[in-house]
């Protein structure tokens, strides 16, 4: 399916493998054909946060990156939740984020600029 480059052949092999790195090279091929339905969902299976967080932004799916972002707290991802909070310019979360990691001066700064 990958020689081919054809993601729902890769889908079809990856559903009967089901390992993440399969389903990992089915999502980049589907990114690679604009196949972004098939793509958020293969990179879902693969739990590839990294992609997802890319197709919600590009694709301006910020409910999303909200429902990520809570994924990222809960595995304590902090750098990734910050990225997310940053995009959604959401300033309560940046500020708990700064709190939370000890950065008082950093959640002023946040808080008086926006």
């Amino acid at each position: 399916a990958v020689q081919l480059h054809d993601p729902e052949l890769g889908r079809q092999a990856a559903e009967t493998i089901d390992l993440p790195q399969y389903w990992d090279k089915v999502g980049e091929m589907a990114l690679m054909s604009g196949n972004l339905l098939l793509a958020e969902s293969a990179f879902h299976k693969a739990k590839n946060y990294a992609r997802l967080k890319f197709i919600f932004t590009i694709t301006g799916q910020f409910k999303k990156l909200g429902k990520l972002a809570r994924i990222f707290r809960v595995r304590g991802e902090a750098s990734n939740e910050l990225e997310i909070a940053l995009i959604l310019g959401d300033v309560k979360a940046m500020s708990e984020i700064f709190t939370a990691a000890g950065q008082s001066s950093l959640t002023d700064l946040v808080q008086q600029t926006f």
